[in-house]
């Protein structure tokens, strides 16, 4: 069974119609939430890394 993390989907997903409602950088999102994203999307994370 597939769970959606509808949280994270509305954290990156802003459409800025309100100024609070920004989109969010991954690299800005916390440590669990990238880790949710690495571990379906690891290139989203790898290529967003500031090595």
């Amino acid at each position: 069974m597939t769970v959606c993390r509808w949280f994270l989907i509305n954290r990156i997903n802003q459409k800025g119609i309100r100024p609070e409602d920004q989109p969010i950088p991954i690299m800005k999102l916390t440590a669990d939430e990238q880790a949710i994203i690495n571990r379906r999307y690891p290139e989203l994370i790898k290529g967003n890394s500031k090595e």
